[in-house]
């Protein structure tokens, strides 16, 4: 740390004596403490905001450049590296590695129409505002609370030798049975292409046996035609498009709810992260 400062130290002081006047210098170097008053006053009249740190978890730096442009103007070029890259990005984003590309990258924001630097700082300030830290907050900890949730779902439960023939009897012994069945990689094994993961007859014979001894549903992602086509010879109930759609045997597809499009509101600003 010390080397890399006393290096800072001297690029600054032989680019100032070299480029200097008596009143002024190109290069201001404050290595101290600055107020918040102060820091948002150098945010609001600076041209370009360069941050490229090489490891970076929460850059809050840029988001605090970006929010004091309120006229929209300025660019910001950060490093693809600072976690805040990914959701800011509409700014000139840099590998600080790479010399060429910062070189490139400063070139660009010095040469930006103040058109182009509005649109950019524009969409960056909306998603900001929607995105603050409550909303981080609350995400974060909904998420810390479910990790249990999904832990659960995910561990592994053995069906033993006991467990599985208590299984057989105990159905063999039931007057009601429902046999619920997943289609891709249950009933027929996983495709490349999906249209050509086809039941065949032994497939269609094997559900016609079955439906015999209970109610056969077959729940699947597909869509409603294909399954429709497939299976309409027989006597079980389907369930389309992960639950969109049921057809009960012997019946008409039907809806179990409204469909809405209300959710598509909250996952546009994640879309709006990789989208420019």
């Amino acid at each position: 740390y010390r080397i890399l400062k006393r290096q800072i130290d001297e690029y600054v002081g032989r680019i100032n004596g070299r480029f200097g006047t008596i009143r002024w210098a190109p290069v201001w170097y404050l290595y101290r403490f600055l107020p918040f008053e102060k820091l948002t006053a150098l945010y609001a009249c600076c041209d370009v905001a360069l941050i490229t740190p090489l490891r970076d978890g929460m850059n809050l730096v840029a988001k605090e450049y970006v929010a004091a442009r309120r006229d929209g103007t300025g660019v910001l070029i950060l490093s693809e590296m600072a976690g805040a890259a990914k959701e800011m990005c509409e700014a000139v984003l840099v590998n600080p590695n790479n010399i060429k590309n910062m070189t490139e990258a400063i070139y660009t924001a010095l040469t930006m129409p103040r058109e182009e630097q509005i649109k950019r700082n524009r969409r960056m300030q909306e998603r900001l505002k929607r995105y603050d830290v409550k909303k981080w907050l609350g995400d974060f900890m909904e998420r810390l609370e479910g990790i249990k949730e999904v832990q659960d779902t995910l561990r592994g439960k053995i069906l033993t030798s006991h467990y599985r023939h208590k299984l057989v009897e105990e159905c063999g012994r039931a007057t009601n049975r429902i046999f619920v069945l997943d289609y891709d990689g249950t009933l027929v094994p996983f495709a490349r292409h999906p249209e050509d993961a086809i039941p065949d007859e032994n497939l269609k014979d094997l559900l016609s046996e079955l439906s015999e001894a209970g109610e056969v549903v077959i729940v699947s992602g597909r869509d409603r035609k294909a399954l429709s086509m497939w299976f309409e010879n027989l006597n079980i109930s389907l369930v389309a498009e992960h639950g969109a759609y049921v057809k009960p045997a012997g019946k008409r597809w039907r809806v179990i709810e409204k469909l809405s499009t209300d959710w598509k509101q909250e996952i546009r600003p994640l879309l709006e992260f990789f989208v420019v």
